[in-house]
């Protein structure tokens, strides 16, 4: 395929798999003209793809690769790493590391990508494990934050590597020379936070390349008054999911409130478009896809229960992350950093 890129799909990853990643994969490619997929699945998810494909011009785009083995959900990554090599998942990630892909998308187990990211791309220079990043939305817009589930426990360098690579990806999707950034914590006053946090402040307030700006609250977190946020993997996870949940339960009340008589019905008919407005903006799954930071190639994390659509836009990350050219960013400065610190 002679595409300007060309992304690495599982078909296998999340709750449904091929009846979400295939559908999802054509969605994505009628929208990209030039770019190309290595669907990588099961002799049924490849007989999918060609029963549901009817453009030629799409088929000609995608490369189906069988593969026989798929990592399990309740697999523990361990396990995983060890037994399945030959797995869809494994074998995307492969692709990127050998060149053959730009990037890679699945919807499987956090844990396992990150163990096969980490043993087959390796990390970046000074990077002692990858951090889950994405972009979040806000009031003025959106901001970086991370880290989002990769890892439950950071030392205070890791949250400092964490914060380097944040402002760097911020400066590569966000157009911004000089991204403000600030560490998650449960108050603003230096004074606050555990020994760890305060340590990791320490560090990034002394890094010349970072416009640190101090802490910054959980409620404070969609007010779109900063860049970056840098947590570890528990509090960002748990940030995540519990502002997932707060946007489903406001569009069902939402939808409760336009349903209860015809004066509402006919209120809601007035304001659809701002209802829909307001849905795409909280609804996750219009934000869906995180990359590993920290990685010597691109690595999508898509929810495990997205549909066609919120995968869809996992496809999409991975398409603006490499073509904003976040991770050679990173390697040119962190392959520099390392150089000076062992001149040193």
């Amino acid at each position: 395929m002679s595409n300007t890129n060309i992304i690495a799909v599982d078909a296998m990853g999340g709750d449904q798999g091929p009846f979400v990643t295939v559908k999802a994969v054509i969605a994505f490619l009628e929208e990209y003209s030039d770019v190309g997929i290595l669907l990588v699945g099961s002799q049924e998810a490849c007989d999918f793809f060609t029963t549901v494909c009817s453009c030629p011009n799409i088929k000609s785009r995608v490369e189906l690769i069988l593969c026989k083995a798929k990592v399990d959900d309740s697999e523990k990554p361990t396990l995983a790493l060890r037994n399945k090599r030959n797995s869809s998942m494994a074998r995307i990630i492969e692709s990127v590391a050998s060149g053959r892909a730009h990037a890679c998308v699945s919807a499987g187990n956090t844990g396992t990508m990150m163990s096969f990211g980490t043993q087959i791309l390796k990390t970046l220079p000074g990077i002692t494990r990858p951090a889950i990043c994405a972009s979040l939305p806000t009031l003025n817009g959106s901001t970086l934050a991370l880290d989002l589930g990769a890892n439950l426990e950071c030392s205070a360098e890791q949250l400092h590597q964490f914060a380097r690579l944040g402002s760097l990806a911020a400066q590569c999707l966000h157009k911004t020379d000089n991204p403000s950034l600030r560490l998650l914590n449960i108050g603003i006053e230096q004074i606050k936070g555990t020994s760890l946090i305060r340590e990791a402040a320490e560090r990034i307030r002394q890094d010349n390349n970072i416009n640190y700006c101090g802490f910054i609250e959980p409620n404070q977190i969609f007010h779109g008054n900063v860049d970056v946020i840098v947590c570890d993997g528990i509090s960002g996870n748990i940030a995540l999911k519990t502002s997932e949940g707060v946007a489903k339960m406001i569009a069902e009340l939402y939808q409760k409130m336009f349903e209860r008589n015809w004066v509402s019905r006919l209120g809601a008919s007035l304001f659809k478009g701002s209802a829909e407005a307001l849905s795409r903006t909280i609804n996750p799954s219009d934000h869906n896809g995180a990359v590993f930071l920290g990685l010597e190639g691109v690595v999508i994390k898509s929810h495990g229960s997205a549909d066609m659509n919120s995968f869809c836009k996992a496809l999409v990350t991975a398409q603006k992350v490499v073509d904003q050219g976040v991770i050679p960013t990173l390697q040119r400065s962190f392959i520099t950093q390392f150089a000076a610190t062992t001149k040193s």
